[in-house]
C-alpha cells in the first residue's frame, strides 16, 4: 500500500508512513486518544523474541551510564549452582557480552531455531500484520 502512495505522491507518502507508525504505536502503548492501561495487555512484550537464558549485557541507563548487568540482592543460584548474578558494568567491547551465565541453563538449541527461522517469521508477520489491521480497520477491500 505504501509503494502505491510513493508512486502517487512521494512527500504524502512519507508523512502517512509516520502517521501509520504513530498509530501503531500509541496502539500499543497507549498516548494519542488510546488510554495508557493497553500496556496491561501485554501486546510489546509478545512482540519480543522468548528468552533462552541470562547472558551478560551492556545496559545504559537513562543518562546514558553504564547499568550493572545482572545484579541481584541475594545470592540466587541455578539448579546447576552457578551465580545468576552480574554486578560488573561491562563495557560495550567486553568479550563476555552475549555469554551467557551459565551455559547449561542456556538454551542453545531454542536459539538457534529461533534465530534461523527469524526472516520467515518476520517476512509472515509483514505480510498479515497490514492485513489484519486493515481489516480491522474496516479498510474496503481488506484481504483477511
Amino acid at each position: 500500500m505504501w509503494e502505491s502512495r510513493v508512486a502517487v505522491c512521494g512527500p504524502c507518502a512519507e508523512r502517512f508512513r509516520g502517521d501509520a507508525w504513530q498509530l501503531i504505536a500509541a496502539g500499543l502503548r497507549g498516548g494519542k486518544g488510546v488510554p495508557y492501561s493497553v500496556t496491561a495487555s501485554g501486546g510489546v512484550r509478545d512482540a519480543d523474541s522468548p528468552s533462552f537464558g541470562l547472558v551478560h549485557s551492556h545496559v545504559l541507563g537513562p543518562d546514558g551510564e553504564p547499568l550493572r548487568c545482572h545484579p541481584r540482592r541475594g545470592g540466587d543460584v541455578c539448579e546447576h549452582g552457578v551465580a545468576v548474578a552480574c554486578w560488573q558494568r561491562h563495557a560495550p567491547d567486553d568479550p563476555c557480552l552475549g555469554e551467557p551465565l551459565c551455559p547449561d541453563c542456556f538454551d542453545c538449541e531454542g536459539a538457534v531455531i529461533w534465530n534461523n527461522l527469524l526472516g520467515e517469521l518476520w517476512r509472515y508477520t509483514t505480510v498479515y500484520l497490514p492485513r489484519k489491521l486493515a481489516k480491522l480497520a474496516g479498510h474496503p477491500g481488506a484481504v483477511a
